[in-house]
């Protein structure tokens, strides 16, 4: 069965979704999260909220996480990070990440303990072997985490890569999928690619035991049609939010969560 991935921008934000599933627990209501997303949608599709936003966010979350989706405390929920893209990164013909960052991820401490960590590829259709510098630059992070391709849905808004091209990647580099939109503005999942295509391309990621998250403004009303695309996961972000996407809101959050169960 499918699980949620929320994602959260700062510290406040931390705080609410703790709040919520506090909320849950006391209501002896099962917690349908399995990965909490650190990402900062005012930095793009895959902002990253930065080193010490990071930490911020880990000690306010105030939760027990582990290491994998299957021993891990709380329900078996793991964090995930947002790297922003692969552009921010390259120099000339090679990818180099600020020390700060490879020291951070490295040192596994409660702050830095990701599961997974995702960097984008907007921009690299038409970069030589991009495949293998997106492989050079996740292998620079933690032997602990999960690598995530990202396939923009809407690559022609960001001339990123066609889905089988990271799909294949992913598979060769034993990593995660995202399914996600890199414009918003783009329309959900299922409008830019549909569903039947949608679900076809998680059908051969799993048949390729490739996990897999969508994403891409999925909405309440959706949630029926998204859970049977057959995905591991179900990334949401804007249906839970106000002030288009800017804030994580508890009631709307606490609403999303019952009804995924339901």
């Amino acid at each position: 069965m499918a699980q949620l991935l929320i994602s959260i921008a700062n510290s406040q934000e931390a705080n609410t979704l703790r709040h919520v599933l506090e909320n849950m627990e006391a209501e002896h209501a099962s917690n349908p999260v399995g990965i909490v997303d650190f990402k900062d949608p005012g930095r793009g599709a895959l902002g990253f909220v930065g080193v010490q936003s990071a930490r911020s966010i880990s000690r306010s979350l105030g939760l027990s996480f582990g290491s994998d989706l299957v021993s891990a405390p709380c329900g078996g929920i793991v964090k995930s990070i947002a790297l922003g893209e692969m552009n921010d990164y390259l120099v000339g013909r090679s990818v180099e990440v600020p020390s700060e960052i490879i020291e951070w991820l490295g040192h596994q401490s409660s702050d830095s303990d990701f599961r997974f960590a995702k960097v984008g590829l907007a921009g690299m259709s038409q970069v030589k072997d991009w495949q293998s510098l997106w492989s050079d630059l996740m292998r620079s992070f933690s032997d602990s985490m999960q690598p995530v391709g990202v396939a923009y849905l809407d690559a022609e808004n960001c001339d990123g890569p066609r889905i089988e091209e990271v799909l294949e990647v992913c598979v060769d580099c034993e990593a995660a999928l995202l399914l996600d939109t890199f414009d918003k503005s783009s329309g959900d999942a299922i409008s830019v690619v549909g569903f039947e295509k949608l679900k076809r391309i998680v059908s051969l990621a799993r048949a390729k035991s490739v996990l897999t998250v969508v994403a891409g403004s999925v909405k309440e009303k959706q949630l029926r049609e998204v859970k049977s695309l057959g995905a591991d996961f179900v990334g949401v972000r804007g249906a839970v939010c106000v002030r288009d996407r800017s804030q994580l809101d508890a009631t709307r959050l606490t609403r999303f969560l019952k009804a995924f169960q339901a």
